[in-house]
This record gives structure tokens, C-alpha cells and sequence, in this order.
């Protein structure tokens, strides 16, 4: 039998982390950015002498800015989070949903990798209506201009925000419903009424 510790047990620690920060912050960090420095494009082309550099540092920036998106996004997760909980009868004022995850990984692995990818994605949405909604606002004050937004009027920038409001409460209620189905299957001595 294989010994399971060393490099391989290490790398299986970090890919569901790394596979999140992708999903999470620099996917959406990425468009933002974009879609934020767009205008400025031309002034980028001389910082950096390889396109793989760039390319590098795009991400790296990408995930800075999602990173600081998802501090915004706790708003989101709040207000759909917590309707969501009452739903389900989950506690309310447990907020450990992390740790509830960690829980229902320790009795599956499928299914803890699940609601990782779950709880990554639910963030991703979150994060791209709080970046929507900064480069709106941006724009709209005249902080920033955002020239994707410039271009087009009302109706576009509302069918945009509620696209991604859609997007956000779905896969935020899809994630605390799995979470909360998982929990009562391996945990069912821990559930509340």
C-alpha cells in the first residue's frame, strides 16, 4: 500500500484552496479590473516585456482585487444568507458555514470537495455584483470612468445588476441547501429544529 504522506498529501491540502481563489476572487477580479482599466489598456503594453508576465501579473492583480470584492460581498451574503438559513431552518446566527463544511469533509471527501466548489462559486457571483456595482458607481460619480458602462444606458446596466443578482441568490440558496441536506445526512445528531 502507498504511503498517502509527503507531496501528495500537500498538494491535496492546497488544490481545493488554490481551485477556490481561482474561482472566487480571480475570476471575478479579473473582469473587473478589465473592465475598470479598459480605457487605459495602451498604457499597459510597455510595463511588462513577456505576454506570460503580464498575463501572470494580471492574475496576481485579479486576485487582490477579488480578494478585497469579497470583503464587499459579505453585504450579499448577508442578505440573501441569512432568508436562505430561515428557509432551511439553519441556525441563523451560526455563521461557522465554513466549519460546517470542514465537518461533512471529515465524514466525505466528495462531499466537503462539493460544497468547496459549491461555496466558490456562490462567492464568485457575489463578488461580481459587488464589482458590478463599484464600477457603476465609479462611473456614475465621475470617479472613475468605465467606458463598457459609459456606452450604454439605463436598461443595460439594470438587466446586467439583476442578471448577476439572479445569479447570486441562486447559487448562494443552492450552497446553504446542499450544505444543509449534507449536514442532516452525516450529522444528523448535530442538526437543530
Amino acid at each position: 500500500m502507498a504511503d498517502e504522506s509527503g507531496a501528495f498529501q500537500s498538494v491535496g491540502k492546497v488544490v481545493p484552496s488554490v481551485y477556490y481563489d481561482l474561482i472566487a476572487r480571480v475570476c471575478a477580479g479579473v473582469p473587473f479590473l478589465a473592465l475598470l482599466l479598459w480605457a487605459q489598456r495602451e498604457s499597459f503594453k510597455d510595463l511588462v516585456s513577456s505576454a506570460w508576465i503580464g498575463f501572470i501579473l494580471l492574475l496576481g492583480a485579479g486576485y487582490l482585487a477579488g480578494l478585497l470584492l469579497t470583503s464587499l460581498s459579505l453585504l450579499w451574503s448577508a442578505l440573501i444568507g441569512l432568508p436562505a438559513r430561515t428557509i432551511f431552518r439553519m441556525p441563523t446566527a451560526d455563521w461557522r458555514h465554513g466549519s460546517r463544511n470542514d465537518e461533512i469533509a471529515a465524514k466525505d471527501k466528495e462531499a466537503g470537495a462539493t460544497l468547496a466548489k459549491m461555496q466558490a462559486e456562490a462567492t464568485l457571483c457575489q463578488n461580481l455584483l459587488s464589482g458590478f456595482l463599484v464600477l457603476l458607481i465609479a462611473n456614475d460619480t465621475g470617479t472613475f470612468s468605465v467606458s463598457a458602462l459609459s456606452a450604454h444606458g439605463p436598461m443595460y446596466r439594470w438587466v446586467i445588476f439583476l442578471a448577476l443578482l439572479a445569479a447570486a441568490v441562486f447559487r448562494t440558496v443552492a450552497y446553504l441547501g446542499r450544505q444543509n441536506s449534507l449536514y442532516k445526512i452525516y450529522l444528523p445528531k448535530k442538526v437543530h429544529p
